[in-house]
């Protein structure tokens, strides 16, 4: 699917029956598609572009574009609003919820050694505040990045745990403290802070008694 097809199905309003005319008849080597001309660009942009079945078109459609981007063209920004998971998860107080995504970035960059390329951020948002609590940025989508932007989160914002957790509800307090996660990187200013959780205070005290 060409960027031509893309902006046709914008332009008609998701119709596919009638950019499919458009195509036909622009592929054909003609300026217009049942008595309406076709917009030049889209002239320009289908010039050489192999003929497709109706069919086909559509299934393409269904497979390129997301649904929220369809109901978009189709219905506006509320309906494709609609079609989206971002903030639909309703939260009473800070901290309660949070969402996180990543995204590849709009926006060429040169990195000191390799060629050009479009960096991923990765962000972590909490729902009651809209406030992003924690963010990174490479060059390229990995685990390492989720883990940055989501210690960046937990460092600056300290979501608390219940004084009665048992031993499983302590899991995020024992990611964050383990030696074995000091390969990822801690935000400007992080300094270590007591956790509450009983498990993890047992665990620091039988430390420093063995090492005492």
């Amino acid at each position: 699917m060409s960027a031509a097809d893309i902006a046709a199905f914008v332009d008609f309003g998701g119709n596919v029956a009638a950019v499919y005319r458009a195509r036909a008849a622009a592929i054909a080597g003609r300026a217009t598609a049942a008595g309406v001309p076709i917009d030049p660009v889209l002239l320009e942009g289908w010039a050489g572009a192999p003929p497709v079945g109706e069919r086909s078109l559509y299934r393409a459609f269904e497979q390129e574009l997301t649904p929220a981007f369809v109901a978009g063209v189709t219905g506006g920004e509320r309906a494709r609003r609609t079609k989206l998971v971002y903030l639909r998860r309703e939260a009473s107080f800070r901290n309660q919820v949070w969402e996180g995504d990543y995204k590849n970035l709009p926006v060429l960059v040169l990195p000191p050694r390799g060629k050009a390329c479009t960096p991923w951020v990765t962000m972590f948002l909490d729902d009651a505040t809209r406030v992003i609590t924690g963010w990174a940025i490479s060059l390229t989508p990995h685990a390492g990045t989720v883990l940055t932007a989501l210690r960046m989160a937990w460092s600056t914002t300290r979501p608390p745990v219940p004084r009665t957790a048992s031993r499983s509800s302590c899991a995020w307090t024992r990611v964050w403290s383990s030696p074995r996660r000091r390969s990822v990187r801690r935000p400007l200013g992080w300094e270590p802070r007591p956790s509450g959780c009983p498990a993890t205070n047992r665990t620091r005290k039988a430390r420093s008694s063995a090492r005492s």
